[in-house]
């Protein structure tokens, strides 16, 4: 059997669970999960194909960004892969992840109290203000300061 969850204390496998939980029950038909280990889900969809990646991610308006623990400069490509699919990542992990990346081009889960705070969030947001932070994503790829997190100077 696949184990996903982890003993690490800042670990947020557990959210990933009650979040998971909370819009597959709320919002069936809009709501869907990708991954190894999601099999008994009733929202899981599959794996994601070689290849994929960002065209199965720029399918949907928004995108459960969590890391896979909370630590400080903890930071992976799933926030990344969601300005390049111009899709809207709700995120958690790095707590001091807006020393890296402009706060107006996420939604931060720390701001919200439950799931149920921040779907009526999300069903608030109007057109304008998810366009204004789309572009506030694609402005962050194009500049000098995320040239820092791409492959070539990364590594």
């Amino acid at each position: 059997m696949f184990k996903l969850a982890s003993k690490y204390r800042k670990d947020l496998y557990f959210e990933r669970r009650k979040a998971i939980k909370f819009f597959q029950r709320l919002i069936p038909d809009d709501f869907d999960l990708y991954g190894k280990g999601w099999s008994g889900e009733l929202a899981y969809r599959g794996l994601i194909k070689e290849g994929e990646k960002l065209t199965t991610i720029a399918k949907y308006k928004y995108y459960l960004c969590f890391e896979n623990a909370v630590a400080d400069g903890y930071i992976t490509e799933k926030i990344f892969d969601c300005f390049k699919a111009k899709t809207i990542p709700i995120y958690w992990g790095s707590p001091n992840v807006e020393k890296y990346i402009p706060f107006d081009c996420f939604v931060d889960m720390r701001n919200f109290n439950n799931y149920t705070d921040l779907f009526r969030y999300l069903t608030s947001i109007t057109e304008k203000e998810y366009e204004a932070m789309i572009k506030q994503g694609e402005r962050f790829l194009n500049s000098t300061f995320y040239s820092n997190w791409s492959q070539e100077n990364f590594i």
